[in-house]
Order: C-alpha cells, then structure tokens, then sequence
C-alpha cells in the first residue's frame, strides 16, 4: 500500500515535472485550432519595404484581403510604430529626417521623423524630395495640361509656389529646376541656391516646349519645341542645348527649317520606343530622332492586303521605310548632324560613351517565327562614320549583348560561347575557351538559341564578368585569361552578383546597350541558392575572399543597404512562417529582427515543406515540392492534389498567404489546412514531345512520393493552368491513374492554336510552337504527327478522367475557344467534365467575384472526387 503510495506520488512528480518543462508547448498545442476560410482576412502580405538612409527607420505596407491596407513608419530601435491605413508610396528624405506618403482621401502625410509632427497637405498629386532633402517639392493639378509646383524648405519651413507649370525637371543634385509655364510659352531656370529667383531660358510666341532633358552631370539642359507650322499629323520639331546655367546660359538651336540641307525631306519627330532626347556622358551630343517629312499614306479601308512574305506588326498595311523614326546625333558646337539609322538599319543602340551605335534591322528575316527577330548587327564608328559587320543572325534581348563601359568593345552570347569584338582590330574572340564549365544554361529545354547564365556588366579594370551554373568568372578582353571568383560548385551554391543594391561602387552608364561596371577593389554583395533551396547573401571582399552575411533554408529576399553605415535589412521567409524584415551587419552577434507578420499564425496548425528528389524515364534527375498537411500524422494516408506548371522547386521556401482570392482558383496553402497533400514537380522536357515529356516526369515523380506510404493512390487529382493546363488536358489522355483534374486557361488543339492570330491581330501563334514555351520545334507541316500526337483534343476520346474547365472569355494569350474544343470533344464524346466561362476575364482571373467562385468551385470539385463530399452538402 505504502509502496503503491509511494509511486503514485513519484508519478505526480514526474508529471509535473514534464508540464513545467515542456508545458508551453502543450499549451501551444492544445489552443492551436485548424484554419477555416472565414479566418483567412486576418492575413496580410508585406510589400513596399524600404529603409532610412542612417538605418534608423522603415517603412512598409500591409495589404489585406478585406481590410484596409495600411502602411506603417518604425524605428528600427525602439520598434515604436506609426500607421497609416489607405496610404501609399512611402519615401523617406535622403537625411533620415522626413517620411512622406500619399493617402487618396487625406492628402499628403509629411513626418518630421526627428519630433514625430505630423503635417497633411491636400491636393498633391505628385511628391519628391530634392537637394539631399533640404526641400520636398508637391505638384498639385490646376487643369489638365498645367499644375502648380510648391517647393518647401524642409528645416525653415518656407514655400515657393510656381503656377502655370506643364512640365518640370530638376538635375542630378537638385541645385537647378527647368520648367515649362505654357500661358506665357518658356522655359525658365531657378537656382535653388539663388532665393528661387527664375530667369527666363527661351520665350517664343508660339510652340509647345516639351520633354526637359539633363545630362547626367546636371550641366546641360536640353528640350523640344513643337513647330506649329505643320499639318496636325506630322509635327516637326526644334532642339536647344543650353550649357553655362550656374552663369550665364549659352543657347544653341537646331531649327530644321533653317538647315534646309540636311532636313530637305526629313522632320525631327518623337519616336515611339525611346527617349525623344538623350545626352552623352561627355555633354557635347544630342541623339534625336528623325523621319520622313512627307505623310505616311491612309490605310486603305476597303481592303487590307496580306501577301506571302510580310509579317509581324503590320499585317495588311504597307509601311513605308522611311516613316521608321531613325536615331540621329548633334553635335551643337560644332553645328555638325549624323543620321545614324537608315531605312536598311533603322533600329540603333547605342554603346557605353556613345562613342559607337549598333546598327540592325528586325524586320531583315521576315517572315520570322521567333519571339524577338533575329538581325544582323553593324557597329558605326559615330565620329568617323566607319561601319562593320559585327555579328550575323544574333539575339539582342537583356543577357544576350551588351557593351563595355569604355565603349570599345561589344560582348554577345552566341553557339554557346560569349565573344567579344573588337571595333579597332575587326576582330571577334572567344572568351570562354579558358572556362572549363558550361556558360550556358544546362537546363534550358526550349527550342532556340539556348541562352547564357548570363553576364552583369565589366569590371572597374576592364574583363567581362560571366556566370557559369555556380560561379563568378571574369575573362579579359582577349580570351587570353579567366579567373574564377566563386566557389559555389563545390558547395552546389549559386553565386551572382547582387544588382538591385543602389552603391555607389556600381556604376550606370547611360546608354542603350546593357553597360554596367562593377568594382571589385570594394566589397561587392552576391546573391546565393543553394541545390537544396536555401537561399542568402554573401560579401566578396577585395582580397578574393567570400564571407556569408546570411544564408539559411528560407527564402531570403530584398536585400537593402543602410547607405551611411554597413547595416542591410532583408526579407526571411518559409512555407512555414510568415515573411519578417532582419537588420544585419557585421558588428551584430546575430541579425536583429525588426518586424514579424501575420503574428496570429501561431494560433492555428501549419504545414510542412518537403524537397523531393526523383528522376524521369529517362535518368534526369529532378525535384519537386510536396506541402503536408496541417497536422499531419505519418500513419494516416492522405488524397494528394498534384499542380503543374515546368519546373516548380522554386517554391520550397515561398510563404502562400491562405486566401480564397486567387486568379487560378487554387491555393496550395488552403488545401494543406483541409486534409490534403499538395505536390509541385518540376518538369523537363525534349523538344518535339512537349505532352509525352510532361507523362514521364509526373508519373515518375508521383511514383517516389507514393513510396513513402501517405497517399490514397486512388485520391490523386491533377490542376494546372496556363501551359499548366495544357500537360494537365494531356496526361490525363494517357492514363486513367487520376481521380479528377481541373484544366485551366489551356491551348488543347494544336493544329488551330498554331493557325491563329493573337488577340492584338500583329501576328500568329506559330512561334509559340516553334521556338518558344509550346516546344514543337519546328513548323506544323514539318512535323505535322508531332503536332497532332501531343494535342490534347487528338486523344479525347480517351480522356475517362472526370474533368473542370475553365477559362476567361477575353483571354488575350490563349484563346478561350481553344477550351470550348474540349468542352465540346468531350461533350460529343459524353464524358463527364464540367466547363466555366469567365465573362470580361483574361488569360488570368482578375475580378474578385469571379476569384471566390472559381476557388470555391475548384474546391469543391476536387472534394468530391478526392473526399466524396457532395456537391449539395458543400454548398448548405
């Protein structure tokens, strides 16, 4: 009895002992509760995080499902918080001593962040800060062609107001303002060091002035002024090039009606796909646009003619050469002008100290079954008017060419190899031979030129900075040495340069062709993935070595710089916990975090993540996500929802906040709260057999999750949208393994998709298929089984999978009819499937409305067939 006493009471003790150990997570667990769809407002995404330059402040915004949206001040010490629900666009001043934002019911919100007074201003409509942030300047809408500038000293609190303003434009530094007051037709100047006394630029009777161009030094202005003695139609232009404006200004005007010479047939115009003006670095050219002076023809309203050669953007209109606007330069203090497009090579960019301008034509090759044409390059000499063929047949998109900062030479990607061409020598070099890894992207399965892992910019001493899969590579100019700068294969880490930081060390130059200089001599930040997905930034310092500055199995993200000390704020998040904002530098013994959303998560239960490795038919191997379910027990086994969509691994570590408002009506984070699991599988594919690719890599991949013995094998359905859509019409053509699928958004006919014009009428859909995400290959008359082997609707009638359809009847990427071909297979054939058409949607669903419907649909369809939950019991 005694003994039987006695363990009672040790049991007691033993008991309490564990429920003050580990009683705070037994209380955790036992108050979660599981998430309902009624609970989803409480969620909030972070976006428009930005950080004081002394790094004493933040700002960010809150958006919310069904709340107001609000946007918060916090200092980044005492966590002490300012809200501004409704408001927008925070911009804290360059000196970290004022926050202004705008509200669209109470104005402008200006905040002394040193004394916290706060000051609403009504009826802005604009708002900048100047001169370092001695002053804020508020624009404010008098009509529509004019507003009215208040310029306020921030420390002594006085204001200039200018009224009457159509256009204005500070320099660099703020120390000069130009505008345009169109009732008295000038352009005047005010020094901002002067008491705001302006002086009238130029004054003419009549003429619009227009577009107000600095130079990137602040010493040179320049701008249009339009002729008003032209028809309506084709307006001619003048230009004025003002320098000397800290003294007095020195004016130089090209009127075109005065230098009859050269502008007998042509008129200085504003083209349609850059700059009106652009200064040179050195501040002694215009580049300006010119065109024919004469009207292009009427198009014919009768009838328009498509003949069997002529493509793309002008299908059955005839467009004259020489209406292209052609870039042209000026030199003002020299009164010398060079066209440099031609109606044979209208298309011009131009290279770091457009010293030298890229001459092609996109419309050479047509017709073309490209996404983006394929022209010849020339390089003009712009001093000497020399000019020589570079490269035929290249790709011109951001990654493919680019320049150096120097402007001597020009570096493109082309058969695998980066090359640099030498305008001096005329000569082309391949400067990759020394790199023993791949520079191009192993993973690229698309046809087409395969594409580089790229190239950021030039060093400060002058090499080409390339990537391979995992590292920084620099090579010079010669090809003669390469240095590898990273060590990320032997880590299986990715390494890249960190673009998006504003230092100083890296170097813009104005120019048309990518140009970016980095300088290494500094420390110099880089981005990181890792094969498993983690993620990070590391520092490279002068000396070669490479250090973290954090690097975890999160998603780490917007990476910011503190710009006068070494802190930097980042975004950390994971499936499982929701996005916060760190500080880190390196005096900290550990980052310090500064703001944690969506705080209430804790009071639910929450998935899991898990990366999974498999490989397809073919040997390759490949990952995928799989989302558990909210408390999920290994001994039970679950239905599975498989989405599709290419390669999906990438989301291993996104945070999906749970929301019914999706414009793919699927939410993997919602279904994970209800008892299912959720599988993303990358996919890869061969050329020719987009389908039959897509079969191999999901059966492979549900086969490795199926071994671990959690999945109802027969409670697997299937979801994509998009080219999602597309695998998902087709797979379940070929096998009868899935429970149910939903099909969105899909090209299903392959044939008519490939015979159709796009929504816009500029041009058909053949390079989909030809060169792009559809991965044919090739035409549809060289490969006319391939086409009809993987289209869905070739297979219909063994389709046994009931099957959702949905799609958005102004869908401008995918034409819904491509669905309608389904439905009516499918009809005629008395499958079962249900189809929803989305009135006034696109390719995506955007009205709200119709998001909740299409989600609670998707839902409910899958309930059914996964679950066997009535349609009638779901919807009381």
């Amino acid at each position: 009895m005694n003994k039987r006493m006695e363990l009672k009471g040790n049991t007691n003790w033993i008991f309490l002992l564990l429920i003050l150990g580990i009683g705070s997570s037994w209380s955790q667990s036992f108050s979660k509760r599981q998430l309902k769809p009624t609970d989803y407002a409480l969620w909030s995404t972070l976006s428009e995080e930005k950080i004081s330059e002394d790094g004493n402040w933040i700002s960010y915004k809150l958006n919310y499902q069904s709340a107001k949206d609000t946007l918060l001040v916090q200092n980044t010490q005492t966590a002490k918080k300012q809200y501004f629900p409704t408001a927008e666009n925070g911009l804290f001043s360059p000196d970290s001593k004022w926050w202004i934002a705008q509200d669209s019911k109470k104005g402008i919100a200006l905040l002394n962040l040193q004394t916290s007074v706060l000051q609403w201003i009504q009826n802005v409509s604009k708002y900048e800060f100047v001169a370092g942030g001695k002053y804020v300047v508020l624009t404010k809408q008098e009509s529509q062609k004019e507003e009215s500038l208040h310029i306020l000293h921030l420390q002594t609190g006085k204001e200039q107001t200018i009224n009457g303003v159509s256009e204005y434009r500070f320099n660099g530094d703020g120390t000069l303002l130009a505008y345009v007051t169109p009732k008295e037709n000038t352009v005047k100047l005010i020094r901002m060091n002067s008491n705001f006394n302006s002086e009238t630029l130029v004054q003419e009777k009549e003429g619009d002035f227009k577009y107000l161009t600095w130079n990137n030094k602040g010493d040179v202005l320049s701008f249009i002024q339009e002729s008003n003695n032209e028809t309506a139609k084709l307006k001619n232009h003048k230009l004025y090039y003002i320098t000397q404006l800290e003294q007095k200004p020195k004016i130089v005007v090209l009127d075109p009606l005065l230098s009859t010479d050269f502008f007998k047939d042509k008129h200085i115009v504003i083209p349609f796909a850059r700059m009106p003006l652009e200064i040179s670095e050195d501040g002694k050219r215009i580049f300006f646009s010119l065109a024919a002076s004469v009207p292009q023809k009427e198009e014919n309203e009768t009838v328009q003619i498509w003949n069997s050669v002529e493509t793309g953007v002008h299908h059955g209109q005839q467009l004259d050469p020489s209406h292209i606007p052609k870039l042209a330069v000026w030199w003002p203090e020299e009164n010398k002008i060079v066209q440099i497009g031609t109606d044979d090579l209208p298309n011009v960019l131009l290279t770091g100290n457009q010293n030298y301008a890229l001459t092609f034509n996109n419309g050479a090759y047509e017709p073309q079954y490209e996404f983006e044409a394929i022209p010849d390059f020339y390089l003009t000499d712009l001093n000497t008017g020399k000019s020589s063929l570079v490269v035929k047949k290249q790709l011109h998109s951001i990654g493919n060419i680019g320049a150096a900062p120097q402007g001597r030479y020009i570096n493109y990607f082309k058969d695998k190899k980066w090359w640099i061409y030498d305008p001096i020598l005329e000569k082309q070099t391949n400067v990759t031979t020394l790199i023993p890894s791949a520079v191009y992207n192993l993973e690229f399965d698309q046809p087409g030129a395969t594409p580089p892992y790229g190239s950021p910019g030039w060093t400060q001493d002058g090499k080409l900075i390339v990537y391979d899969q995992y590292d920084i590579w620099t090579v010079t100019p010669d090809g003669k040495n390469a240095k590898r700068l990273t060590q990320g294969r032997e880590q299986k880490i990715r390494f890249r340069i960190y673009q998006s930081l504003d230092e100083n060390d890296i170097i813009n130059t104005l120019s048309n062709l990518p140009t970016r200089t980095f300088n290494f001599t500094k420390e110099t930040v880089l981005e990181a993935l890792g094969d498993n997905k983690a993620s990070g930034y590391y520092y490279l310092q002068s000396n070669g070595q490479c250090n973290v500055m954090v690097y975890k199995k999160a998603r780490i993200s917007m990476l910011k710089k503190v710009k006068q000390t070494e802190k930097y704020l980042y975004k950390e998040e994971s499936f499982e916990s929701s996005p916060k904002l760190q500080l880190w530098s390196k005096t900290m013994k550990k980052e310090q975090l500064v703001l944690k959303t969506n705080l209430h998560q804790d009071k639910f239960f929450w998935g899991h993540a898990e990366l999974i490795s498999y490989t397809n038919q073919k040997g390759q191997p490949l990952k995928g996500v799989l989302f558990y379910p909210a408390g999920f027990q290994s001994t039970k086994k679950y239905p599975m929802i498989v989405h599709l969509y290419e390669r999906q691994s990438g989301m291993m570590h996104h945070y999906i906040n749970p929301t019914q408002y999706n414009s793919d009506g699927f939410n993997p984070t919602n279904y994970t709260f209800d008892d299912y699991l959720v599988f993303y599988p990358d996919i890869t594919y061969e050329v020719g057999t987009p389908g039959q690719s897509a079969v191999s890599c999901v059966q492979e991949a549900i086969n490795t999750v199926l071994a671990k013995g959690i999945v109802e094998s027969n409670h697997i359905g299937l979801i994509g949208g998009s080219f999602g859509g597309y695998e998902t019409a087709y797979i379940i053509s070929q096998t009868n393994r899935f429970a149910t699928a939903v099909v969105g958004a899909a090209c299903t006919d392959l044939v008519s998709n490939y015979l159709s014009m796009e929504s816009s009428g500029e041009r058909s859909h053949m390079w989909r298929y030809e060169s792009a995400q559809l991965r044919m290959g090739a035409s549809l008359f060289d490969n006319y089984k391939g086409y009809i082997e993987n289209s869905p609707i070739a297979h219909a009638s063994s389709i046994n999978t009931p099957v959702l359809i949905w799609t958005g009847q102004q869908d401008p990427n995918v034409n819904w009819t491509q669905s309608i071909e389904l439905h009516l297979a499918l009809q005629r054939l008395q499958k079962p499937h249900t189809f929803l058409v989305y009135p006034g949607q696109g390719h995506a669903i955007g009205k709200p409305e119709s998001q909740i419907d299409l989600d609670t649909r998707v839902k409910e369809w899958f309930d059914y067939y996964l679950k066997g939950i009535p349609f009638f019991a779901k919807r009381s």
